[in-house]
């Protein structure tokens, strides 16, 4: 049964804080678990029993969701208004061609040929870029081993791991991969890899016990006697019991996660099915019971009669098996869920791939929705205004003025649509995408380019990319005396050691060198020059325990090498470490001259020890002095190192003790004796060397990056699995967090505990998880599921978020945050397949130098749109002035296509590489919701596109006027014309005129009293006919009928008798046309410069991006290729041979009058600009918080 809780959601249980939670399975008795899930430790499960759990559980497999595919995508890029009023243009126009006379020719079909083209180009490359989507899934699945070995039926057989179980005994071996999730049966030096859990790179020892609960003590996100799925072996052998398979394992909680669609209003809908499953099944063993559900019902408050649980309970239990599986309970869950609301979205034939946009495709989205609806009004307005004046087109005035319209519709539809727009923004992305290569980051995802730049919040992961991922030596203590040690990373060569002073030790027995010498002798790594095969570079490689490198490192700082030291002191034994003796010890016998004199003579064993500081001291007599002397470690010395412990700890250093031990030359053990009992005879006694202090160094530039990103007003928040204190200490050298300001109680660090304060409860209110978040800026000890909570509500209110991460933990947060940053060089496949871009070089610096460019990149976006719609404005304004005026429309369908995507597209992408302005960082990030076209922006365009309607259209009617001696379409077309001007080549008026062929001779009207008439018209009338049409009966009829006009004088006249006369009244308009199109490219040209900055004027460094120098120019080699290259100039409709000298000054001023238009608007709206804010952060590298730059220094565009 559902229940409501106080928000209205449909709920199950939660947890009672007043009621300890039951015993989870790595608490329990190894004895109890394997009871609890009827197998035999010995012998394992029969090969029936594990095949009918199978059939139960399913395959031990994660599930991945259907991929849709590349076609699907391409249909679902034409699924919006602007695609579906191309097609719409594109039918239109090709069914008004097939019912015309060129209806059998090819390039009467161009129009259409060429919008068809231009969907497909846009449809192509929006499915390509959406089909590079998530394949994390994919990765994560491919990390689980294809076979694993169990004991069924007493014997040891190899099987497919998706045919595991749970309850099967498993063999765990050095080199493996966890098949599933286990409990320890027993556990030999068992070492596991848990880096896709938790992040950490270490190597986590592996036992049986059970680690009793403490009271206020934080647990580990990973229980010591548990090895999870997917995870690798590193050392030793384990048997274990499985106890979760497939999606029920800690990785398949991963994938469930990344399976989970985003819905940003799904938190305000309660709990999920798999979460109250989850509160409910305490002991986890992925099946609830009757005595669990009513337990967890009591402390949610809800009351239920026994006869209510148990019908609740009998009705979850489908198969009536006395437990409830996740499926019953998710089966239940939907049927007894609430329908859904009748205002709810359909769910349509195709995918809905719309969750998770980036704000720029959103943005545009609602660009080409509101473009889109404003192309339907104005094509119908102008259909409408055209029809109800009669408006015929003056080069085929036989075609009905409906029709016509409607062709003048289709020419609206491709001047209201930015067709170029997609392209653009495509092309600058990309552009943005290959340069970011050159700054150490690979976008997977070419919107996110733009995303990054939109940031408010970068969520971080501290190891590997905050640090250097490289634990690193940093400080010594050995004979009283503190050393330094310098250079990161594993290179020996950087560095060195000296005292505090300055000096460097001196090349004795004791201090430094006795310290590193046992260390290097109590390790099992090595360091090696080897070369990269991808890159061909040398590089120091450490081969072994990662703990171990920087203890190694520093030897070789030291001239301290493990393989020249092998060759006089032989290992003969070692204990390895392990979570209960918390040390590593080893043997060495020496067997020759060596360079350490505090090892044992010749002959004889010394044992060397390292592991944790109080573990060790406690098993001390003594202490080596810098001269090699061994004085006493009496409780004095002990404080006293003790308190040297306590101070390098508390700067979030790994501190490790490092003891010898001359056991003579017989050993105090026997062979025969357990490890154990050895362990206790080699080390008490104990000579203390010294103290090694390692970090995880910051990365060179991090502290710049972190605080450049707060000056821009991106908050950086870390994100880690690291324990509070260590990720506090972090913070405060790198600037997260203000080392002079910041206290414990500010509530800027919080240990992720405080998300989920109950064990195993729900999580916290929305409200009360984002007051946590809008003010913490490290979270510690952090799970898969905490850092998805925290990007969840982050974006809740209203935040960008940019979340890296390198493991598996963390792909779902960078699959669910707007912009997923994946490390290249440590990260897992899992975490690359859910992100959208990857630092090549894991640096968190290249993601600061990415925000600048994302930022760069989305001015340049502004730009182009501005100067893109504008001229779209601009077009349509023209054609309707043309309509409404009565003058032939200036423009023919393709040439505006031609004007848009050859010499309008190459200036607009060059605005996308405009550089940088210098207080791009320094302003505050824009609003998630902001649009890309802001009033002042709609403003702009309407004022440029004003403008230059206004020159052109100027333009365009001394062209008319020169070529066709009139400017309205009935005047130019008119019967009553007696002749035509024909421009003479090399003349600067029109010289010649073409006799019409008009007949006047006669008056039919005798009422007129025209001295012309006579009785004789209507014989000379048809004579004259015969001689113009010939002797057709057919065509004659025809032309009397259609084209007789009687004038208001009486005078017959019939239609241009001349075919010359037709042609040159034809080509006047051409030539009008021709003259406007060369004017408006010009125009084009000029604005691109003048769009190159809102506020600075055109001639301010107005060559300095190459980009546009080379784009205009390309402009103009395409614009003279379409007058002059035979067949396209005809297609096109350009008649350039008779404009002469005199239309190319008409489209000069043109251009001219438009720039210098352009340039006064900028100027007079430049005194009317609100100045933007800058992020008002400024904060030197030693913490100190200063006063920002004033806004005054700041010149941008931008609406309050």
């Amino acid at each position: 049964m559902a229940a409501q809780d106080k928000r209205g959601s449909t709920v199950f249980v939660g947890e009672d804080p007043s009621v300890s939670a039951p015993l989870k399975i790595h608490e329990k008795p190894i004895e109890d678990v394997i009871a609890e899930f009827q197998t035999n430790a010995e012998t394992g499960l029969s090969a029936a029993e594990a095949a009918k759990r199978l059939e139960e559980d399913g395959p031990n497999e994660l599930e991945k969701p259907p991929r849709v595919s590349l076609l699907v995508l391409f249909l679902i890029q034409l699924n919006s208004v602007i695609m579906y009023l191309l097609m719409a243009a594109v039918v239109a126009s090709a069914a008004i061609k097939a019912t015309g006379d060129d209806k059998d020719k090819f390039l009467s079909y161009v129009d259409s040929i060429a919008i068809t083209i231009i969907i497909l180009i846009n449809a192509t490359i929006a499915a390509v870029t959406e089909n590079s989507a998530n394949d994390a899934l994919e990765a994560l699945s491919s990390l689980q081993s294809p076979m694993c070995t169990v004991i069924r039926d007493g014997e040891e057989v190899s099987i497919e791991s998706k045919n595991m179980v749970r309850g099967d005994v498993v063999k765990l071996g050095t080199g493996d991969v966890v098949p599933a999730d286990c409990r320890c049966i027993k556990a030999n030096d068992f070492r596991v890899n848990e880096m896709l859990l938790t992040g950490e790179p270490e190597d986590v020892a592996k036992n049986t016990k059970i680690k009793p609960r403490v009271p206020g003590q934080p647990e580990k996100l990973t229980a010591d006697n548990m090895a999870f799925s997917s995870c690798n072996v590193k050392a030793g052998t384990c048997i274990g019991l499985v106890v979760a398979t497939g999606m029920r394992t800690r990785v398949g909680s991963i994938a469930a996660l990344l399976n989970e669609k985003r819905d940003d209003g799904a938190e305000e809908k309660g709990l999920a099915a798999s979460k109250s499953f989850a509160a409910l099944d305490k002991d986890g063993d992925g099946a609830l019971t009757y005595d669990e559900v009513t337990e967890g019902l009591k402390m949610r408050g809800i009351k239920m009669s026994a006869t209510q649980i148990k019908d609740m309970c009998a009705e979850l239990d489908a198969n009536g098996d006395g437990k409830i599986t996740i499926e019953e309970f998710d089966n239940f869950c939907l049927a007894k869920a609430p329908a859904p609301a009748a205002k709810a979205k359909k769910e349509g034939c195709l995918p809905d791939t719309k969750a998770g946009q980036t704000p720029l495709q959103a943005n545009l989205e609602a660009l080409s929705i509101k473009l889109g609806y404003m192309a339907i009004a104005v094509c119908l307005g102008v259909f409408i205004v055209g029809a109800s004046m009669g408006t015929k087109d003056p080069e085929d005035p036989d075609v009905p003025s409906w029709l016509f319209m409607i062709m003048v519709a289709v020419t609206l539809t491709v001047a209201a649509i930015p067709e170029g727009l997609p392209l653009c923004v495509t092309i600058a992305l990309s552009s943005g995408c290959s340069n970011m290569v050159k700054e150490n980051v690979l976008m997977r995802k070419i919107a996110a380019v733009e995303t990054l730049g939109s940031a408010s919040i970068i969520c971080t992961d501290k190891t590997g990319t905050l640090t250097e991922g490289k634990m690193t030596l940093v400080a010594m203590y050995a004979g009283k005396v503190d050393y330094t040690v310098t250079g990161k990373g594993f290179d020996p060569t950087v560095g060195k050691i000296t005292t505090t002073k300055g000096d460097e030790p001196a090349n004795d027995a004791g201090g430094v060198r006795a310290t590193l010498g046992s260390a290097v002798l109590c390790s099992n790594t090595t360091l090696k020059l080897e070369t990269d095969p991808d890159s061909g570079l040398a590089k120091w490689t450490p081969r072994g325990n990662s703990s171990e490198a920087p203890l190694v490192v520093a030897g070789h700082k030291c001239g301290i090498k493990l393989e020249d030291l092998e060759a006089s002191l032989t290992r003969v034994y070692e204990i390895p470490f392990s979570s209960s003796r918390k040390m590593m010890v080893t043997i060495t016998k020496t067997t020759g001259d060596t360079s350490l004199s505090h090892v044992a003579k010749s002959g004889e064993h010394t044992a060397h020890v390292k592991g944790a500081p109080n573990y060790i001291m406690e098993k001390c007599t003594s202490y080596m002095a810098a001269d090699g002397s061994l004085v006493e470690f009496d409780e004095a010395a002990k404080a006293e190192f003790t308190a040297k412990v306590d101070e390098l700890s508390s700067q979030a250093l790994r501190v490790l003790a490092v003891a010898t031990k001359d056991l003579g030359a017989k050993l105090p053990y026997g062979e025969e004796e357990e490890t154990d009992a050895k362990f206790g005879k080699i080390v008490n006694g104990l000579t203390l060397c010294g103290l090694c202090a390692s970090i995880d160094p910051e990365r060179d530039g991090v502290k710049d990056s972190v605080l450049q990103s707060r000056q821009a007003g991106v908050r950086v928040v870390m994100i880690t699995g690291d324990y509070l204190k260590t990720a506090i200490a972090i913070a405060k050298n790198i600037n997260i967090l203000n080392r002079h300001t910041f206290t414990e109680g500010n509530g800027e660090a919080t240990d992720c505990g405080a998300l989920r304060p109950h064990k195993e409860g729900e999580y916290l209110s929305n409200p009360e998880i984002d007051a946590l978040t809008k003010t913490t800026s490290v979270f510690a000890r952090a799970k898969p599921e905490d850092k998805l909570e925290i990007v969840k509500s982050l974006q809740r209110q209203g935040f960008v978020c940019a979340m890296t991460g390198d493991g598996v933990n963390d792909a779902p947060a960078l699959n669910r945050a707007d912009i997923g940053v994946a490390m290249g060089l440590e990260g897992t496949e899992v975490a690359k397949g859910a992100s959208d871009m990857i630092l090549t070089d894991d640096n968190f610096c290249s993601i600061v130098k990415a925000i600048e460019k994302g930022r760069t990149i989305y001015a340049g976006i502004q730009k182009f749109v501005s100067f893109i719609m504008s001229v779209h404005f601009a077009e349509v304004l023209q054609i309707f002035l043309c309509i409404v005026s009565s003058i032939p429309v200036m423009r023919q369908p393709l040439q505006i296509l031609f004007l848009i995507l050859v010499t309008d597209l190459p200036p607009s992408i060059a605005l996308g590489f405009e550089p940088g302005e210098a207080l791009t960082m320094k302003r505050a990030p824009r609003p998630k919701t902001q649009p890309i076209v802001m009033n002042w922006m709609w403003r702009g365009i309407v004022a440029n596109g004003l403008i230059l309607t206004v020159c052109i259209f100027y333009t365009y009617l001394i062209a008319l006027w020169a070529y066709a001696g009139a400017f309205e379409s009935t005047e130019i077309i008119d019967p009553t014309r007696t002749s035509c001007a024909i421009w003479e080549k090399d003349k600067m008026t029109p010289t010649l005129k073409i006799d019409c062929g008009l007949w006047t001779g006669c008056n039919t009207s005798a009422a007129a009293g025209d001295a012309l008439y006579n009785a004789a018209c209507t014989t000379d009338y048809a004579t004259e006919w015969a001689n113009i049409i010939g002797s057709s009966v057919a065509e004659r009829a025809e032309a009397d009928a259609a084209a007789a006009i009687t004038g208001a004088n009486g005078a017959v006249y019939t239609p241009h008798g001349n075919p010359d006369c037709a042609i040159c009244i034809d080509e006047s308009i051409r030539r009008a046309r021709t003259a406007t199109f060369i004017s408006l490219v010009w125009a084009e040209g000029v604005r691109a410069y003048c769009s190159r900055s809102f506020e600075n004027p055109i001639w301010v460094n107005m060559f300095s991006n190459m980009s546009m120098n080379k784009a205009v120019a390309l402009a103009q080699v395409t614009l003279f290729i379409a007058l002059y290259l035979p067949g396209l100039n005809h297609v096109l409709g350009l008649y350039v041979d008779e404009i002469h000298g005199w239309g190319w000054f008409i489209a000069f001023q043109g251009a001219v009058a438009c720039g210098v238009g352009c340039e006064l608007y900028k100027f007079i709206a430049k005194q009317f600009i609100v100045e933007a804010e800058l992020a008002g952060y400024e904060e030197d590298e030693d913490g100190n918080v200063k006063s920002s730059v004033k806004t005054d220094e700041v010149a941008i565009t931008v609406d309050k």
